[in-house]
């Protein structure tokens, strides 16, 4: 696929659905779900795009896994969609990925079939949170693209988005809005 970036492009994307919650995904072993069972209880949910071979993925994982581990009892949940758009930089299969989160980080989280964050073929999840995001000005009715692997959504318990974090910005800065819509 090359060298992909999205840093600048912005795009118009319509989308029908009033929250995340009303939207299938397959997970990572093939099986589809409907958004709003996995997220019953959550009162918060973080939805990421991953990467494996990303030079942010040792700490974001590390720091998602911590976060997932502590606060999950409290009603909190990631959900992780792989995805190779930017430098190829989630190659591998279904297993693999399966295998390297699991194995070497020890998530926990839902993960989900390797999906598009951008461009012609972009997951509805990834549509809904775009649009639902500072990503998104309303005056021209465009939305920008997610500019790298690891852009972060919290979304509450009726499915809307709460806050974006960008790339850069590591998992722990979630921590303290998290704990907000947890009441802790």
């Amino acid at each position: 696929m090359g060298q992909v970036f999205f840093k600048s492009k912005k795009e118009k994307l319509a989308t029908t659905v009033k929250s995340l919650f009303e939207i299938s995904a397959k997970d990572i072993d093939g099986q589809t779900h409907l958004l709003a069972d996995l997220a019953e209880g959550r009162k918060c949910t973080m939805v990421v795009n991953v990467a494996s071979k990303c030079g942010l993925t040792k700490t974001h994982y590390k720091q998602m896994v911590k976060i997932h581990n502590k606060y999950r009892d409290h009603g909190f949940e990631i959900f992780a969609f792989p995805c190779n758009q930017f430098m190829s930089q989630e190659p591998g299969t279904h297993e693999q990925i399966k295998k390297f989160a699991q194995e070497k980080y020890g998530a926990e989280f839902p993960l989900f079939s390797k999906v598009d964050v951008n461009g012609p073929d972009t997951h509805e999840v990834f549509k809904f949170c775009r649009r639902h995001s500072p990503l998104y000005d309303a005056e021209k009715d465009v939305v920008q693209n997610i500019p790298w692997n690891f852009a972060k959504f919290l979304i509450d318990e009726k499915g809307q988005v709460v806050e974006y974090y960008t790339p850069k910005q590591n998992p722990d800065l979630c921590v303290p809005k998290i704990e907000e819509m947890l009441g802790l």
